[in-house]
């Protein structure tokens, strides 16, 4: 594939969407998207049923794993703060047919994990009323939720933090009912027993361990949503970063802590294991059906809360990709128009969620979950090799840079090698063709025309990021794709003595 643009464009995106929040709420947006307690009462449920108590160790692992991979966003994401994320970024260090395929393969995992979140909130209203058809449950909460999405952000923000709030509290009753009738902690936390649900235990094999590490990670992703909303974020080269790792510090607490206290105080390891919802079941075991009603509710909540975060997010990514030109017109101006009112990219959200609702009626949530786990591995594997071939570039962006580096992206690429082996021949073959399919469009349409298709220019730049590199007296332009180039100060590398031991001091992270 060809090389991207590479990071010494002189050419700037325009700024079209607003900016509105700072660290903390890009955080806050961020958790939202990656949902804590649709996590902890749907995809913990997930790895409970295919691994049994294996979930808290790999889930233990799985930690590290996204703490090494929260460094790796933070050094690319302060680098090419825009809002198509991770192809934005891959294109622009490995190149620009690489990207492409980044994007199309991103937009099929997202999706997928539109349609899991709603079906999963389908199935909870489900657990309350025998009658409801999770499927069309989930379809009319997705309407609901990508009404919200065109709002203006200041104002899905709020509306996203008051869920949450109800989430976290939701995981606090289940954790303190688990610690309050704990037993047998360490061979309920590490001894490995996995379950069958017509009874007796299933045997640990390697491709279980595998399998158990690889969905303890996915549950653990969604930071990239961050990187997703650094047009809209203040000072994105420096509070990108610093709201990745704010997320990502926050969100390990509130699955591992609920996760142990599941696997502790439940009446029986056989009985959460085979439970099609293994944290509710311990709710009303421990707590009472009524309590267990509560619960129910509260997950509902959580996922029309991550659903309104990740269509945000997820919109953001294709109305990036029509700014990038990827489209043949018309079709790329319908979806990088933006709400003249609300800035926000209306058509581009509605687009994701109504893929989302069609993909709903496709597949059951545990075949989404493990499908999912693998383009996980397939992205978040080469933003590891960017994050290495990135030092490599002279012209690389100021930005932020990680501690510990090579070790930290090459440990991480390395554990997703070893996941990407424990994987279904099904899964890895759908990931495949899209990928090839991705390939040929790029060869026999993109590239030919690369002059004024998949252009991809240079971040939106706020005036102060400037300071110090421009000439005096020298304004700051920004162009649109199509338009002639015109010259702009190269950006600066900063060396890690400069870059000090986080962004700038990273305390700042206290702002909202």
């Amino acid at each position: 594939m060809d090389q991207g643009t590479g990071a010494g464009v002189a050419r700037h995106y325009e700024p079209q969407l607003r900016r509105s929040f700072g660290a903390v709420g890009n955080a806050i947006l961020t958790l939202s998207a990656m949902s804590p307690a649709t996590t902890v009462f749907v995809y913990v449920s997930v790895l409970f049923f295919l691994v049994g108590t294996w979930s808290f160790p790999a889930t233990v692992i799985a930690a590290f794993i996204a703490a090494g991979m929260s460094l790796v966003y933070a050094e690319l994401g302060t680098a090419y703060p825009i809002a198509g994320g991770e192809y934005a970024i891959i294109g622009r260090v490995l190149g620009r047919g690489t990207g492409f395929i980044v994007f199309v393969v991103l937009l099929l995992f997202y999706t997928l994990l539109i349609a899991s979140f709603a079906l999963g909130a389908g199935l909870q209203l489900q657990t309350i009323w025998a009658t409801v058809d999770p499927r069309l449950a989930g379809l009319v909460l997705l309407v609901l939720a990508a009404g919200l999405t065109i709002l203006r952000v200041r104002t899905s923000w709020i509306v996203t933090t008051v869920m949450l709030a109800v989430e976290l509290v939701s995981i606090g009753i289940v954790s303190f009912l688990g610690f309050a009738h704990a037993q047998d902690p360490i061979g309920r936390l590490i001894v490995p027993k996995a379950f069958i649900p017509s009874g007796g235990a299933a045997p640990i094999t390697w491709s279980i361990l595998l399998l158990g590490l690889t969905l303890a990670f996915f549950n653990m992703t969604g930071f990239n949503v961050s990187v997703l909303f650094s047009e809209e974020t203040e000072k994105a080269r420096k509070r990108v970063g610093r709201a990745v790792m704010l997320a990502v510090a926050v969100f390990v607490f509130v699955v591992i802590v609920p996760t142990a206290a599941a696997l502790m105080g439940a009446p029986s390891l056989r009985g959460l294991s085979t439970s099609p919802s293994a944290m509710v079941y311990v709710t009303k075991a421990l707590g009472g059906e009524r309590l267990g009603t509560f619960i129910t509710l509260a997950i509902v909540v959580a996922i029309f809360n991550a659903l309104v975060a990740n269509i945000m997010g997820f919109g953001r990514v294709l109305w990036s990709g029509a700014r990038d030109q990827v489209l043949p017109q018309p079709v790329n101006g319908w979806l990088e128009a933006v709400h003249r009112r609300f800035r926000t990219p209306w058509v581009a959200c509605l687009v994701m969620a109504a893929a989302g609702g069609a993909s709903l009626f496709s597949a059951a949530i545990t075949g989404l979950v493990t499908l999912m786990g693998v383009i996980t591995l397939v992205f978040m594997g080469l933003m590891c090799v960017s994050a290495i071939r990135i030092r490599l570039m002279r012209d690389a962006p100021r930005r932020y840079l990680m501690p510990l580096w090579p070790f930290v992206p090459v440990a991480v690429l390395a554990s997703f090698v070893l996941m990407a082996t424990g994987q279904t021949a099904h899964d890895l073959v759908i990931v495949l063709l899209t990928a090839a399919g991705a390939g040929v469009y790029y060869l026999a349409y993109l590239r030919p025309r690369s002059a004024t298709k998949w252009v991809m220019l240079g971040a939106v730049e706020e005036p102060e990021e400037w300071s110090g590199t421009a000439a005096p007296g020298e304004a700051l332009k920004v162009m649109r794709p199509g338009a002639a180039p015109e010259p702009l100060p190269s950006a600066t590398t900063l060396e890690p003595a400069q870059s000090g031991a986080a962004l700038d001091a990273l305390p700042e992270a206290a702002e909202g």
